[in-house]
């Protein structure tokens, strides 16, 4: 007969108690990452869908007010850059309803960046040395770069670089070049 000591007993209980904890806090973590990914962790580039984020204020607002959205500055960081001129760093709608229930409206909350995109000449901003700011001023340069090409190009007579290549052209300067592209380049490019 085989016999079993309250210390085996003991053990086993304890053995099957640590397996469930175990299981339980393994079943949290992965409801805890689910709800991260669902959610965002909370950080203006959680979203993977924002449309006006990387957009300048003058841009995002044109489209939200063509759209029939009003625009409202929830947050403000830095104030080096004139509002238009200040970079979007997230947005979100926050329609109302009067004490009736009946809809007022679309609201759309923009939090925006007005400090320098890149620490240029004493401007504050992001150091060149990090990945951001390696980003911006890759896309000065191209900026620039566009920039002198169509007055260039307009000057002689001949097309431009971004004449032949609108898609592209209008791609950068809605995107990474938004507010580096010149009035005159814009204008060509139907934007």
């Amino acid at each position: 007969m085989l016999a079993i000591s309250g210390e085996m007993v003991l053990k086993a209980l304890f053995e099957a108690e640590v397996a469930a904890v175990k299981k339980s806090l393994a079943s949290g973590v992965c409801v805890l990452a689910a709800l991260v990914l669902a959610f965002g962790s909370g950080s203006a580039g959680a979203n993977p869908y924002d449309p006006y984020a990387g957009q300048t204020y003058d841009t995002a607002s044109q489209s939200i007010s063509s759209s029939g959205g009003t625009v409202v500055i929830a947050s403000r960081e830095g104030s080096y850059l004139p509002t238009e001129k200040c970079v979007v760093t997230g947005s979100r709608n926050a329609g109302f309803r009067d004490s009736s229930g009946n809809s007022q409206g679309n609201k759309v909350l923009l939090d925006l960046n007005c400090n320098d995109t890149s620490a240029l000449n004493g401007h504050p901003g992001n150091s060149v040395a990090t990945p951001e700011g390696k980003t911006v001023l890759q896309a000065r340069e191209t900026a620039k770069s566009l920039n002198e090409d169509y007055a260039a190009s307009a000057a002689a007579g001949k097309q431009s670089y971004c004449e032949l290549n609108a898609d592209n052209c209008r791609s950068f300067c809605q995107s990474r070049g938004a507010g580096l592209c010149s009035a005159e380049l814009l204008q060509a490019l139907s934007l």
